[in-house]
């Protein structure tokens, strides 16, 4: 059972990237891949203008066939030294994603998942005002999608259907691009030892301070809405 703590901290977070860019912000509802289990290993590079490129980290993410998934991300100094590890776990079964703070032995809430309703079809892809085309990464057909900021920022998102997941992003600037790709793909079930979490109390401090950022930025709407899910979060997780 997940214990609630109710005291103050700061704790910088590095929110995990993959999953709708596993995108686990400001209260978007999530629905977390489920169906097929599998290990899948991605890289992060940085591609500056000049087209020098640094490895930046990596990570491994463990997915169930229900749902529940945990990464563990490995981050890099410009020398290749371990800069640090972090590591998250998303549960459809406690409705909510986590980042594992070792510093402080607490499961800070990052944001809401939920159970897969249906899995994006070809048709729907095509329709949706931000697909550009089809592709293939590592033999897997995958979607891409491509969301602009400015003329020259943009997000592109590499979808596979069939694993019902985030394979690839891109995510470009002025100054250059990074580029995060699954470099390896194992299907079956991860072990019971892959998923291991700790047991530590539950901390919204990061939540809430989203909402409160919302509330700066005068989006009140989506703040309203975060508390909303902020309370069902610590329903559920009581």
């Amino acid at each position: 059972m997940f214990k609630l703590i109710k005291n103050s901290w700061t704790l910088p977070v590095a929110i995990f990237l993959l999953g709708a860019l596993s995108i686990i912000a400001y209260g978007i509802k999530h629905h977390t891949p489920q169906g097929i289990g599998r290990t899948v290993h991605f890289r992060q590079t940085w591609t500056a203008n000049g087209g020098k490129v640094t490895f930046q980290a990596e990570w491994t993410k463990y997915t169930r066939a229900d749902g529940f998934w945990k990464a563990v991300q490995t981050y890099y100094n410009d020398d290749g030294t371990v800069k640090k590890v972090d590591i998250q776990f998303g549960s459809p079964q406690k409705g909510a994603a986590f980042q594992v703070d070792e510093q402080n032995r607490l499961l800070v809430v990052t944001g809401p998942i939920y159970h897969a309703s249906h899995s994006l079809d070809i048709a729907k892809a095509r329709l949706d005002p931000s697909f550009v085309r089809e592709d293939t990464l590592l033999g897997y057909p995958v979607v891409v999608f491509r969301i602009s900021q400015d003329s020259d920022s943009y997000i592109e998102l590499y979808r596979s259907l069939e694993l019902d997941d985030y394979l690839k992003n891109i995510k470009a600037n002025s100054a250059g691009y990074t580029t995060i790709e699954a470099d390896r793909i194992i299907l079956g079930e991860p072990t019971a030892e892959q998923l291991t979490v700790p047991d530590y109390p539950v901390s919204f401090d990061l939540y809430k301070a989203m909402i409160r950022q919302a509330e700066r930025q005068g989006d009140q709407e989506r703040a309203a809405a975060m508390r909303q899910t902020l309370s069902q979060l610590e329903q559920n997780l009581r």
